[in-house]
């Protein structure tokens, strides 16, 4: 992990302290496995559609992710998480397949010890390409969530106290839901 400190806002409380941390994990897999019944973009003569495990040499998805955070003077914080997942999938009937999976996540913390109301932009991609089959799945979201007091939250490599959104048109468990553009299902992106 890098430390250094640079003064980009111009304040007159200091200058910001920016850390980057990278992290790569082997053995990604997914949510849950990918057919028809779970995402209608996938044939019903796949079957189930799921990650290979390739162990021990390389198993299951190889993930690298970078996470650059920013704590600003009065305690505000600003965290930019960079994941890109490669790996292999197979379907019901051998059929081998390559999936990505992109995600690109920007969290604003205000200062505070809490409640405190969480800012997140996301865009995610995941891409199942072989077998004659070629599918993509893009989503730009923004929404908001509240970190309780005495509650930890850290979108770090374990997502500590992150909410997603319940539901892709109508979540339930967060404010002030904005979807900036949706292409495919959702639900096709098993990650």
């Amino acid at each position: 992990m890098a430390v250094w400190a640079a003064d980009n806002k111009g304040n007159d409380n200091g200058p910001p302290t920016i850390t980057f941390e990278t992290t790569h994990n082997e053995g990604v897999g997914w949510f849950y496995p990918l057919n028809y019944a779970r995402c209608g973009a996938i044939p019903g003569e796949l079957g189930d559609i799921n990650p290979i495990d390739r162990a021990p040499t390389a198993p299951l998805g190889d993930q690298v992710a970078q996470i650059t955070t920013t704590v600003e003077a009065d305690g505000s914080r600003q965290a930019e998480r960079f994941d890109l997942t490669t790996g292999m999938a197979q379907d019901s009937h051998g059929g081998r397949y390559i999936w990505t999976y992109e995600n690109h996540l920007v969290y604003e913390v205000p200062p505070g010890e809490g409640p405190v109301h969480v800012s997140v932009i996301m865009f995610d991609r995941f891409r199942l390409i072989g077998n004659g089959f070629n599918m993509g799945v893009t989503f730009n979201w923004s929404w908001k969530f509240e970190v309780p007091s005495g509650s930890a939250f850290d979108p770090g490599s374990e997502f500590i106290g992150v909410v997603f959104p319940n539901d892709p048109v109508k979540p339930t468990n967060i404010l002030n839901f904005k979807n900036f553009g949706t292409q495919g299902d959702p639900d096709c992106d098993p990650l």
